[in-house]
């Protein structure tokens, strides 16, 4: 498959997820969920999180790969990919990039348990720039 339409696709499935984490994220803040959580709690909370991962990893793992490769540049680790992106303007700050990475790892890989609260104060902090980040990558792919 053609990258730029790879691209493409990516981008979709990104828009798709971006609008799965705001919906959450907007019952979140209507709920104003404070801790401690109850089981009804404690899954909107998590469904927060999980749909924060994987827009963070489509972001991370599919657009900003891709577009790396469109531009044919030599490949590296995700924080040269981060890095890389922040020079391009694509995202606003690579530091608080590799935040929402090392946040996505913990979510993925850690069990939350007691830290829910701290994990799930952090989601809300970072969600509005994930969201944030859509529009500068689609203004960047539109150049192609």
């Amino acid at each position: 498959m053609k990258y730029k339409a790879l691209l493409e696709r990516n981008f979709t499935e990104a828009t798709k997820a971006a609008e799965a984490l705001d919906y959450a994220f907007q019952k979140c803040k209507r709920l104003q969920i404070t801790p401690p959580f109850n089981w009804e709690t404690q899954e909107t909370v998590e469904s927060l999180t999980a749909r924060f991962a994987r827009l963070s990893d489509i972001i991370v793992q599919k657009l900003l790969k891709t577009i790396e490769k469109v531009d044919q540049d030599t490949p590296g680790t995700v924080r040269d990919r981060i890095l890389a992106a922040e020079k391009k303007e694509l995202i606003t700050s690579a530091e608080t990039f590799l935040e929402i990475r090392t946040l996505r790892n913990t979510l993925t890989h850690d069990y939350m348990g007691d830290e829910l609260e701290s994990i799930y104060q952090e989601v809300m902090k970072f969600t509005p720039v994930l969201l944030e980040t859509l529009p500068l990558i689609n203004q960047y792919i539109k150049r192609y």
